[in-house]
């Protein structure tokens, strides 16, 4: 860093800092993958969507597992038109099924409120 004055250098070093501390307390792991979404963490406040294009009458198997250790965890499946299809309860294993009504874009919703813990949704669908 030649050339830069040494108190733009403490504060761009600063900025890492703060930048790397950030990532440590959130604690994120994530993976995404065309039928599948996981992650897990140690703080998580906020929102994660998936989406899941079909075709009207296909059906569509959700397999769901969730762990919550701390906070808030919601889970949601939206339709098109982001009406609520199925909230999914957490800390469950279960597996959701559903025929879809219309051609479009359903969503997964992922909402985390101070959450601890991790969660695994796969999907399958079929004409």
């Amino acid at each position: 860093m030649m050339g830069i004055k040494p108190g733009i250098k403490s504060l761009l070093f600063g900025f890492v800092l703060i930048g790397l501390s950030a990532c440590s307390i959130v604690g994120w792991f994530t993976i995404n993958l065309p039928t599948q979404t996981k992650a897990s963490y140690n703080n998580f406040t906020g929102t994660e969507r998936r989406k899941i294009k079909v075709d009207a009458g296909d059906e569509v198997v959700l397999d769901v597992q969730s762990e919550v250790t701390q906070g808030d965890l919601d889970i949601q499946i939206l339709e098109p038109d982001k009406d609520v299809l199925k909230r999914i309860e957490t800390n469950r294993d279960r597996e959701y099924t559903f025929e879809a009504e219309e051609t479009g874009n359903y969503w997964i919703v992922i909402t985390g409120d101070n959450a601890g813990g991790s969660y695994e949704i796969k999907w399958d669908i079929t004409s």
